[in-house]
Parts: structure tokens; sequence; C-alpha cells
């Protein structure tokens, strides 16, 4: 018996792969590996919190009937056979109401807008990795191997009515494209590195809360702001270019604000420069209400 476990646990280390044995204390040649396992408990959701990250790659998204549980078992196979820590994020999405738009009706009241095609679904995006920067040696090697990973369960063979976003037109770019590289890639080969909400975090390299999302930043709460302006809304949004131009859009207001220069400015410039010009707008936005 003693020789067999050996034998199986030999065997174990050296393929690379693992078996959970539940309930039981873990063996004690596991303390011993140079690296972790990833857990994949089909069992577990793995949903993102604001605790992961704060960088990650966003490896796919899905969107219709079953998109949930297809985006699960993409995470799952991440974890289980790429040995990447994967989530999932749920997104939803509401064209079923009125808005407002710019202007003013015969009435007086605000133009009532509605879009075009009035319709409510989820969206499930898969995210990978808890990279600490941009700049992470791990984060390049996980985004190549995603880009050029193919997991079964995003096999349009055995999965015709995959709920992948553009999955079907991305598979067939892939097989007339002359470019060999593309060629090479797999269903996540436009898998891109991106930050989760960071709430209250102060960011390292700006000094203060910015409270990312997946890309942009928003104005929360705090008493300072970079870029979009100390009078901005709460929910005010928005993305910087370095030290040359900025945007932002207020969906309260409905006003979105861009501004481009010619050159680049250090920060001791740009961001009073910034602060300034979205205030003065914010200002003008109070007053003409």
């Amino acid at each position: 018996m003693v020789r067999n476990g050996c034998r199986i646990a030999l065997g174990l280390a050296l393929g690379g792969w693992f078996v959970a044995a539940s309930a039981v204390a873990a063996p004690p040649w596991e303390a011993l590996l140079p690296f972790k396992r990833v857990e994949a408990n089909p069992n577990n959701p793995y949903r993102l919190t604001r605790d992961h990250g704060p960088w990650l790659i966003l490896a796919a998204s899905f969107s219709g009937d079953n998109a949930e549980r297809q985006a699960h078992e993409l995470v799952l196979e991440l974890r289980s056979k790429f040995d990447l820590v994967a989530y999932t994020h749920q997104q939803t999405y509401d064209f079923t109401q009125p808005v407002e738009g710019i202007g003013y009706d015969e009435e007086g009241n605000r133009k009532q807008m509605r879009y075009r095609t009035a319709e409510r679904y989820d969206s499930y995006a898969v995210l990978v990795g808890e990279f600490p920067s941009v700049e992470d040696p791990n984060l390049e090697k996980s985004l190549d191997k995603l880009k050029h990973a193919f997991p079964q369960c995003l096999d349009l063979r055995s999965r015709p009515q995959s709920t992948q976003r553009f999955a079907g037109l991305r598979n067939l770019y892939r097989r007339v494209n002359d470019d060999p590289e593309k060629r090479q890639k797999g269903p996540m080969g436009n898998a891109f590195a991106t930050r989760n909400f960071t709430g209250e975090r102060v960011d390292g390299y700006m000094g203060l809360a910015m409270h990312r999302g997946l890309g942009p930043h928003s104005r929360g709460a705090t008493e300072a702001i970079r870029g979009l302006g100390a009078l901005a809304h709460p929910r005010t949004f928005g993305h910087g270019g370095v030290g040359s131009s900025y945007c932002w859009a207020d969906p309260e207001s409905g006003v979105s604000f861009a501004f481009l220069s010619n050159c680049r400015q250090g920060n001791e410039f740009h961001e009073p420069r910034m602060d300034l010009l979205s205030n003065l707008v914010h200002t003008a936005i109070r007053d003409g209400a």
C-alpha cells in the first residue's frame, strides 16, 4: 500500500495534474511542490468581487440563453486544464426604459427618447488573473496563453449554439485571414488586460482613490478625483490620455466632454488644468438647469 501510494504521488507530481480528496487532510508531499493548485469546484460560481485583481484579463463574454452556464464552464476549464485563476462577472443591460434626450418638447418638458431595440438581457464576462500591475510579467504570459488557447467548451464544432459574443464571426474571420499569427489565435484571441473596480482603494500611481472600473474610472464621493472635476456628479465616468487628453460623460445630465491637446504635459500642470476645465463644464450644466 505504501509503495503504491508513493507511486501515485510521484505520478501526480510529474504529470502536473492533481486529484482533490474531499474531507481529507492535504498529503505531506504537497507542501514541497513549487506551485499551488488552482481550485476548480463545479459548485463554486467563482464570482468576481472588488477584492480580486486589481488587474485582470477579459477573456470572453456571453449573452443570451444559457450564457451564465457557458461562462461558468469556461471558468472551470480555464482553472482545471489551463491552471488559470478565472472568475465570472454579471452585468444587466436594460434598453426598455425611456431616457431623457437633449432639449425640450413643445410643452416645455425634457424630450423623451427610446432605444431602437428595446431589450433587456444579462451578460457574463469571464476574467482571468490576480495581477498586481499591468507590468506584471505573468500577465503578459497569461494573455498570450489565452489568445492561443482552444478550450473545449468554446469549440463551435461541438457547440454550434454558443452564447459567446460574436463567436461565429471571429471563427470565420480567423479561417479566412491570411495572417499566420491571427490564424493561430483561438476563440479568446481578442482578450485584453483591464482593471477591476477598486472602490475607495487608493491608487498606487495616482496617490488617491480613483474608483476604477473595467477600464474607465468614476467620480465617486471622495474629496478629490483626477480629471473628472471635483464638482462632477458621483456617477460621472471617464478616462484620460497621458498628460494630453481627457474625456468624460455625466449620465445624470446627458453631457459629455472631451479635451484634446497637441502636446504632453506633466501631471503638475495637466491635473490642475483638467480640474479647472471640467469644473467649468459642470458649473455650466448647473447654471443651465
